[in-house]
């Protein structure tokens, strides 16, 4: 086997000037370098066998690295070219007008949350809160709730390990903590979370409550049904609501509040009541003097009625669709 060294040499600058991509450098690499049938190496393999002077031998072996090292330099070159022409294509015309930017709406329940801070608010109620972990005496004791009341059970209530301890089953308690620091008259509301052992279509073991307590001397049902009144109105929009009588041991005449949903048909939506002259007692009150009202309601309970939600437990399903739509 006889190889010009020029023409091959020749033939080879030819090839490498025409050679735009890796892939073809990579084809171009295998041709004239493997091991295994390139043809320089061919060539040097030849060589060797015909037991060639040495200086004839290292014109080959410096073909081998000018080689390589023409074909590093073009690499390069390959690569610089294709990264430019990928910063051409991506180029951001600076000028031209932003994209619109889409941003994520509130979840329904906090929605609601903040739509109810504000009405209560522009009625000039202060906000109170308390703790989350509480005493018997709090939450039932001082609510006039005898102790053989169902929702003292373990069934229905989250006790904790110490004696007397549990989870809030509502936020009575919380103005309870507020009447025994406050010398009437005051006009508070309490917003937060509550906890019961329920857990199906119309309830979740943790759920958040409003409770609006107005105490003044004189106060009557009808201060009571113009506050309730406003505030379904504000949140729902022209609410037509009714009440009806009902029972709750914290409140004595004590009634349901229903609206009307848009079949028809009558939705209950919270409680409310005078306040009983126990609980007034309870906190150093005279219940001769002063008269309060008070209200409440389930604030998932009052979304999922102004968003037409099925299921309650749906808005803690971490559905990212609550959040457009």
């Amino acid at each position: 086997m006889t190889v010009d060294y020029e023409e091959l040499r020749g033939r080879f600058y030819s090839r490498l000037d025409s050679v735009f991509s890796v892939e073809e450098l990579n084809k171009l690499r295998f041709e004239y370098l493997s091991s295994k049938g390139g043809l320089v190496r061919s060539a040097l393999a030849v060589l060797i066998q015909q037991r060639v002077e040495a200086e004839r031998l290292s014109i080959w072996t410096g073909l081998l690295k000018e080689f390589n090292l023409a074909l590093a330099h073009r690499l390069e070159f390959i690569r610089e070219k294709e990264s430019n022409e990928k910063l051409t294509a991506e180029a951001v015309d600076v000028s031209y007008p932003a994209r619109p930017f889409k941003v994520g709406l509130k979840h329904p329940l906090v929605r609601v949350i903040e739509d109810t801070r504000k009405i209560l608010t522009s009625l000039g109620l202060e906000y109170v809160d308390g703790p989350e972990v509480e005493d018997e005496y709090h939450v039932f004791d001082a609510l006039n709730t005898p102790a053989h009341h169902p929702s003292r059970q373990m069934q229905d209530s989250f006790y904790l390990s110490e004696v007397g301890k549990l989870l809030r089953t509502h936020t009575s308690s919380v103005q309870i903590r507020a009447m025994e620091k406050r010398e009437p008259p005051f006009y508070i509301f309490s917003l937060g979370k509550v906890y019961r052992n329920d857990w199906d279509a119309t309830h979740t073991p943790m759920f958040h409550q409003v409770e609006v307590l107005c105490v003044d001397v004189d106060i009557n049902m009808s201060h009571m049904r113009y506050c309730v009144g406003f505030f379904l109105d504000n949140l729902f929009g022209c609410a037509r609501m009714r009440m009806r009588p009902s029972y709750f041991p914290f409140t004595e005449p004590s009634a349901e509040i229903d609206i009307r949903g848009q079949d028809g048909k009558w939705l209950e939506v919270m409680g409310c009541g005078m306040v009983h002259p126990n609980v007034l007692q309870n906190v150093g009150i005279s219940p001769d003097r002063y008269r309060g009202f008070a209200f409440g309601a389930g604030l998932e309970r009052l979304a999922v009625l102004r968003y037409d939600v099925h299921d309650l437990r749906s808005l803690y399903s971490n559905d990212l669709r609550w959040k457009v739509s």
